[in-house]
């Protein structure tokens, strides 16, 4: 697999928000592109631990699951919006780094981005499960009992033909 790190913009101008989808050559790479050979099964956690560790680089893993900083670059430093995101083949995942699992030949790129509003309207579904998302809306009953309590009401029905609309759609 490989592996890139672009962290914060060479030279930003002031008040301007950089996004990778917008201004990836603006970002210095703080790790080239480079090539890892990992255990089957690894997961996009254990290759950004082992690249970063490899180049002395440090950083702040939140719960296992999220990365708050790196080389002293914080979420939120450079914008309300700002922090850190990844992407494995040019697409994001929804997968938290921890759980996103790798094969071989797979591209993982980290970036900083000072707004990830912008970076989430081109999410779609990637890394290795091959799989897209699909979204079904459903319009429940809503009834409010005795108590004040609203709650939402779908018949089987309507579950068994978002179940058939999901699978025409994948």
């Amino acid at each position: 697999v490989y592996f890139i790190l672009l962290g914060d913009v060479k030279n930003p101008e002031a008040g301007k928000i950089y996004t990778y989808k917008n201004d990836s050559a603006a970002f210095e790479q703080w790790i080239p592109r480079t090539r890892y050979t990992l255990p089957e099964g690894s997961s996009v956690k254990y290759l950004f631990e082992k690249a970063l560790d490899e180049k002395n680089i440090s950083y702040i893993n939140q719960g296992g699951t999220y990365i708050s900083s790196i080389k002293g670059l914080a979420e939120h430093d450079k914008a309300t919006n700002a922090g850190w995101m990844y992407m494995v083949n040019r697409k994001y995942v929804e997968n938290s780094f921890a759980d996103q699992i790798l094969k071989n030949g797979d591209v993982v790129v980290f970036h900083y981005t000072y707004d990830f509003t912008v970076e989430e309207s081109s999410f779609s579904s990637g890394g290795s499960s091959g799989s897209a998302n699909v979204v079904t809306n459903l319009n429940p009953e809503v009834k409010v009992d005795g108590k004040g309590e609203a709650k939402a009401v779908i018949t089987e029905q309507q579950m068994r033909d978002a179940i058939s609309d999901a699978k025409k759609n994948n």
